[in-house]
């Protein structure tokens, strides 16, 4: 909050969702997905898996994301590859409710179409740099983070046993009486 927001961070999530991520929580571990996301409003970075049958697998995978970012040459194709795929989330194809929808959120976000041109600019001008920049924001970002888990009871309790953190399991179904 109160920073101006870096575009990279959005072209890092793109490339550890389709690379690290998917290779190591869906292909390796069995998820059916795993990805990162950024939340330019909140600052808020989130990795997320579903259908996961590996959930500590998957939480290591998340803690060694910062090493292999830091052991991999990021390629100027990789770089191109995820620029582009940044951008085709922001700019594909809406149905007309979608449309509406994208609308109502610019209006109440007061962005203006200039600035989500500014934001298109940034993410194709985004270079290895400013992605290895970010890498180190990452790291400080991880160090203070928490863990959220939506799943089995069976599963948490597991994890509860063999994590080196913490874990309070609250059930989040359970019914105030």
């Amino acid at each position: 909050p109160g920073e101006k927001i870096n575009t990279a961070y959005n072209v890092i999530t793109r490339y550890l969702s389709t690379g690290y991520l998917w290779d190591n929580v869906r292909v390796v571990g069995g998820a059916y997905g795993g990805f990162a996301s950024y939340n330019e409003i909140s600052g808020r970075l989130s990795f997320a898996s579903y259908r996961d049958p590996n959930l500590i697998k998957t939480l290591q995978v998340y803690n060694n994301t910062i090493n292999s970012l830091l052991s991999t040459e990021i390629s100027p194709d990789d770089l191109t590859t995820s620029i582009i795929g940044t951008i085709g989330d922001l700019d594909s194809p809406q149905s007309v409710d979608q449309k509406g929808f994208s609308s109502f959120v610019h209006y109440l976000r007061k962005e203006t179409s200039d600035q989500r041109q500014q934001q298109r600019n940034e993410i194709l001008s985004t270079n290895i740099n400013e992605v290895q920049s970010y890498i180190k924001q990452l790291e400080q970002m991880l160090k203070s983070s928490s863990i959220v888990v939506v799943g089995s009871q069976s599963a948490l309790e597991q994890a509860k046993k063999e994590l080196d953190v913490p874990l309070h399991i609250e059930n989040a179904l359970q019914k105030d009486n």
